[in-house]
């Protein structure tokens, strides 16, 4: 191993359910999930002085029986703690992950959020008949900058 190589240590340090919400329709739960439509929204950003890397995870479902209408959506930040993060950065001071490692915290954020919806729509009309669908974690990181992450951390005099 030469000096260059930086070896990367991460742990899954916080995850926060920053919003969820479920609105109720008069439809049958099987007319809406035939007419369900998953939308994805994804983020990255880093607070390199702490070694931190956040993924956010939005998922909305909407039906269109009639108009578009939204099922449920949920929120979640995946805070991830990276050792060396600092050494990722480039010179425009932000923090450039490969995708591979960027699937990665996808995958595991996703993942999680799939176990967090099923608990959170156990007790609702969608309970046991809804999950979300497998997918390629690739998908969820492609519209992340190839220039980088940006770093929010914030300099204080």
């Amino acid at each position: 191993m030469n000096d260059d190589d930086v070896i990367i240590e991460y742990r899954i340090k916080d995850i926060i359910v920053i919003k969820f919400n479920i609105q109720e329709h008069p439809y049958t739960v099987d007319d809406i999930f035939d007419n369900l439509e998953l939308k994805y929204t994804t983020a990255f950003f880093s607070i390199v002085d702490m070694n931190l890397i956040n993924f956010d995870l939005g998922i909305t479902a909407t039906t269109n029986i009639e108009d578009e209408k939204e099922c449920f959506s949920i929120h979640i930040r995946y805070t991830f703690e990276i050792n060396n993060l600092s050494r990722l950065c480039n010179d425009q001071n932000k923090v450039q992950i490969d995708d591979g490692m960027l699937s990665l915290f996808a995958s595991l954020g996703y993942s999680s959020t799939r176990g967090i919806l099923k608990e959170r729509l156990a007790y609702s009309r969608y309970n046991s008949t809804f999950i979300l669908p497998v997918v390629n974690p690739k998908d969820l990181v492609k519209n992340i900058p190839k220039d980088g992450i940006e770093n929010n951390t914030s300099e204080t005099d």
